[in-house]
C-alpha cells in the first residue's frame, strides 16, 4: 500500500479514533499529531481536508475546532514555501493570511494567538522571498528594482511583526511560575519559550535575507552581514543546546562565508555536522549545502562535486531535491563539474561532463529559486539554443516531452517549449487522459502569452475553462484568460479558432 493511499485511509478513519477517548485534551493532542504527520509527508491538501472534517464533526471538542483556521493557515504557508508556481504561491499566501487573521479575530485570548502572530510574520518573509524571485524572472531593469524595493519593504514589516510577536511571547513566558510539575502547564510554558526563541531567531534571519536583496560586495550587504554576525552569535551563546541556537550558529557560519572568512565558516559547518542526533537531519541538510559552497569557493572542485553527489544520494525525495537547498546543491554540482573542464584532455570526457552539467542546470531552471539566474546563465553558455528537429520531438513520450518543455520554459525558449507541449498533448490523448493533456495545454497557453501570441493564448485558456470547468487547473484558467483577453480586439473571432 502506498504512503498516500495509507494516508487517505487514515484520514477517513481518524475522526472515529479521535472520538474514542473521553478526555478532550487527549483528543487535541492526537488530532494535532496526525495533522503534523501529514504535514511532514507533504500531504498538505489531505491535512487541510482532515481539519475541515474536524470542523464539521459534531463530537469534536471545542478546543480542536477553535484551532482549525490556525492549522490551515500554517499548512498553506508550508505549501506556499514549496510551490514552484509563483502565481499559485501568491494565492496561497493570501489564503494563509485570511485563515490566520480569522483565527486571531475569533479567538483573541487563545494561547496560540502569539504563535499566530509569528506565522503572520513568517508570511511576510515568504512575500519578501516571492518578490525576490519575481525580480529574477524579469529582464526589465526598472521592474527588477521595483520588485527588490518591495522585497526590502516587506522584510521591514516582517521584522516589526516578529518584534511584536516576541514581546507578547516574552510577556506570556514570564507569567508562568519558575517551578511547575511535569506535564500540563509545564509543557505549555516550554511551547511558549520555544516560540519566543524562534521569533528571536527569525527576526535575525530577516536581516540576513534583506541583505541578499543588495549586490554582493555592496556596503549595504556588508553592513547587514556585520549586524547578522552579532545577532547570531548572541543567540547561539544564549540557546546553544536549543534548535534556535543551532540554527543561529549555522547562519553565523553563513555570514563568515559571505564575508570571505572561509576557514571560520567551514569550522562552524563541521562542528554542526558532527552532532549525532538524528533530529538534526533537516538542519544538517542546510549545513551540508553550505559546506559544498565553501569547497567550491576554495577551488576544491572534485571534493565539492563528490560531496554534492553524496548529498543528493542521501536525499533522493523529489520535494527535497526541489527545495531551495536541493536546487542549490544541483547548481553547485554543475558548477564544480564545469570548473574541472580545463583539466580534461580527452574531448569525450569534456562532452560527457558538459552533458551531465547541463542536465543538472536544466533541472534547476525549471523551478523559480535563488539558484535559477546563475543556472540559466551557465545553461545558455554551455548549451546554446539550437533549432528543434520536429521529427525527433514527435518520437518523445508524454513525460519526456513535458520534462523538456519545462526546461525550455525555464530557459525562456518559448518556441521550443511550444513545439514540445504540442507533442505532449498528442501523446496524452485528450479523449482518454484529459488531465495530462490539459496540464500541457495550460503551459502551452502560458508560452503563447510569453511569446506575445496573445490571441492563441486567449482562445486556448477559454477553451479549457469552458470545456473542463471542474478540472484540476480550472481555478487558474479563467484568471489567465481574463488577463490575456483585453490585449486583443479580435474577440469576435474566438469561436472560429479551434483550440490546440
Amino acid at each position: 500500500m502506498s504512503r498516500r493511499v495509507f494516508a487517505i485511509f487514515a484520514v477517513l478513519a481518524a475522526p472515529l479514533v479521535l472520538l474514542a477517548p473521553a478526555n478532550g485534551a487527549e483528543d487535541s493532542r492526537t488530532a494535532m499529531r496526525f495533522v503534523q504527520g501529514l504535514r511532514d509527508l507533504g500531504y498538505f491538501d489531505l491535512a487541510s481536508e482532515y481539519l475541515e472534517r474536524l470542523r464539521q464533526e459534531p463530537g469534536i471538542p471545542a478546543d480542536i475546532r477553535a484551532t482549525v483556521d490556525y492549522e490551515q493557515g500554517r499548512l498553506l504557508l508550508d505549501e506556499a514555501a514549496k510551490s514552484a508556481d509563483l502565481v499559485r504561491r501568491k494565492e496561497m499566501l493570501d489564503q494563509a493570511r485570511g485563515k490566520l487573521d480569522a483565527f486571531t479575530k475569533a479567538n483573541p485570548q487563545h494561547p496560540l494567538v502569539s504563535e499566530a502572530l509569528v506565522q503572520l510574520a513568517r508570511l511576510l518573509v515568504e512575500r519578501g522571498h516571492l518578490a525576490m524571485l519575481e525580480s529574477d524572472e524579469t529582464k526589465d531593469k526598472a521592474e527588477k528594482e521595483a520588485k527588490l524595493a518591495d522585497s526590502r519593504a516587506t522584510f521591514d514589516r516582517a521584522r516589526a511583526a516578529y518584534s511584536l510577536a516576541e514581546e507578547r511571547l516574552r510577556t506570556a513566558f514570564k507569567a508562568f511560575p519558575s517551578f511547575l510539575p511535569d506535564g500540563g502547564r509545564k509543557d505549555e510554558r516550554e511551547r511558549v519559550r520555544t516560540a519566543m526563541m524562534d521569533a528571536q531567531l527569525q527576526k535575525a534571519v530577516v536581516d540576513y535575507e534583506q541583505g541578499q536583496t543588495y549586490p554582493p560586495g555592496s556596503k549595504e550587504r556588508a553592513d547587514v552581514l556585520e549586524k547578522g554576525l552579532v545577532q547570531f552569535k548572541d543567540l547561539f551563546n544564549r540557546y546553544r543546546t536549543q534548535w534556535a541556537g543551532l540554527y543561529a550558529r549555522m547562519y553565523q557560519g553563513k555570514c563568515f562565508e559571505e564575508k570571505g572568512e572561509l576557514g571560520a565558516a567551514m569550522g562552524v559547518y563541521n562542528e554542526l555536522m558532527s552532532h549525532p542526533d538524528p533530529r538534526l537531519k533537516p538542519l544538517q541538510r542546510h549545513v551540508g549545502y553550505f559546506r559544498i559552497i565553501v569547497m567550491g569557493k576554495r577551488k576544491e572542485n572534485p571534493l565539492a562535486a563528490d560531496e554534492a553527489v553524496r548529498w543528493l544520494q542521501a536525499n533522493p525525495a523529489t520535494n527535497i531535491r526541489h527545495s531551495r537547498e536541493g536546487l542549490g546543491v544541483q547548481l553547485e554540482l554543475a558548477k564544480n563539474i564545469l570548473a574541472q573542464l580545463p583539466d580534461m584532455t580527452r574531448e569525450s570526457d569534456r562532452e560527457t561532463a558538459i552533458r551531465r552539467a547541463t542536465d543538472l542546470l536544466g533541472e534547476v531552471v525549471r523551478i523559480p529559486s535563488p539558484s535559477k539566474p546563475e543556472a540559466l546563465e551557465l545553461l545558455q553558455k554551455y548549451k546554446p539554443r539550437k533549432s528543434v528537429d520536429p521529427s525527433s520531438v514527435d518520437k518523445l513520450a508524454y513525460e519526456e516531452a513535458v520534462s523538456q518543455a519545462d526546461q525550455a520554459i525555464g530557459s525562456q525558449e518559448w518556441d521550443r517549449a511550444i513545439m514540445l507541449l504540442k507533442a505532449a498533448i498528442r501523446r496524452a490523448d485528450p479523449a482518454k487522459n484529459p488531465e495530462k493533456a490539459n496540464l500541457a495545454r495550460y503551459n502551452l497557453a502560458f508560452c503563447y502569452y510569453m511569446s506575445k501570441r496573445y490571441y492563441e493564448a486567449c482562445v486556448l485558456t477559454e477553451h479549457l475553462a469552458r470545456r473542463y470547468p471542474r478540472g484540476g487547473l480550472s481555478s487558474k484558467r479563467p484568471r489567465l484568460a481574463w488577463r490575456l483577453w483585453p490585449t486583443r480586439t479580435t474577440r469576435t473571432r474566438r469561436s472560429t479558432v479551434r483550440a490546440t
